[in-house]
């Protein structure tokens, strides 16, 4: 928000109102609570309730801006909070079933490294002074939503890529046995030769 724009209690409750359902979204997906995210939206209540005067109206437009910019944080923190576990969860997937082509199951396990370069570099630069707040934030929740999107696909496949394992281990098997059978096979035949 331009800081020669005052501030409303209308946009402060519907970014509080964002806020608040994206830290949900990213809680329902990480499966525990992003604490930065929530104290944020603790500091903006704290905030709003210190820019209203006796009579519940604005008084101090700097605490309602303040009090904004901690719902505009608390949406980053969840989302650098929701990417961390999406990551981990992508390296962990990818670690766990290593010996099978996931990509011939799911297509789009060939974007993560992609995304999570980007979403690494976006975590690790600094915050950017051209954008708005507002403008950033909603680029950190877009990729959080890729990489979950990505992660849900993933953990989606898991029943085909246990199919596909256990194919791969009896054609393993197969060509195993074919290359017993083989080498008995020439064995018997050398054995003919020599000593029938």
């Amino acid at each position: 928000m331009p800081k020669n724009v005052d501030p409303t209690p209308e946009e402060y409750r519907d970014l509080y109102d964002k806020a608040d359902s994206f830290a949900r979204e990213v809680w329902q997906f990480r499966r525990t609570v992003a604490l930065p995210a929530h104290n944020q939206l603790r500091y903006a209540g704290h905030h709003l309730l210190k820019s209203l005067g006796p009579d519940g109206t604005i008084t101090d437009i700097e605490k309602l801006r303040e009090a904004i910019s901690h719902c505009e944080r608390a949406m980053y923190e969840a989302a650098e909070a929701g990417i961390g576990a999406a990551i981990n969860r992508i390296e962990t997937f990818k670690k766990d079933h290593q010996r099978i082509a996931i990509g011939k199951i799911v297509p789009e396990i060939r974007d993560a490294p992609r995304l999570i370069r980007e979403a690494q570099s976006m975590i690790s630069a600094p915050r950017s002074d051209n954008l708005p707040a507002s403008e950033e934030t909603a680029r950190y929740m877009e990729v959080f939503r890729a990489l979950r999107d990505l992660v849900d696909r993933l953990e989606g496949s898991h029943d085909d890529l246990v199919i596909e394992a256990r194919r791969q281990r009896f054609k393993d098997g197969l060509g195993i046995f074919g290359v017993v059978t083989g080498i008995i096979t020439a064995c018997a035949v050398v054995f003919r030769l020599f000593f029938c």
